[in-house]
């Protein structure tokens, strides 16, 4: 079982994993988090089944600090896993 910073870490993996071929991923991609086991993965919105939580990319993406870039937003990432339990 994941840890809460664990998950985060998953969270912030795919995005970049998203991020690095960003030009050929169409840009209303999600990610989707299946409420049970916590497995991610990103698909096109409609996409995932209906035991996923989903969140656009958009939303967990951010511009680095000079905007050359984009880069996961760790806020928002944050803010997406905190509202998953996780048994310590």
């Amino acid at each position: 079982m994941l840890n809460l910073k664990q998950f985060e870490e998953k969270i912030i993996e795919i995005i970049e994993e998203y991020l690095a071929d960003i030009d050929s991923n169409p840009s209303y991609s999600v990610l989707a988090v299946n409420k049970e086991t916590h497995e991610l993965e990103i698909c096109l919105k409609g996409e995932s089944n209906s035991e996923c939580d989903t969140y656009k990319l958009s939303t967990l993406i951010r511009n680095n600090e000079d905007s050359s870039e984009k880069e996961p937003d760790i806020d928002s990432i944050h803010k997406v896993a905190s509202t998953y339990l996780f048994v310590i």
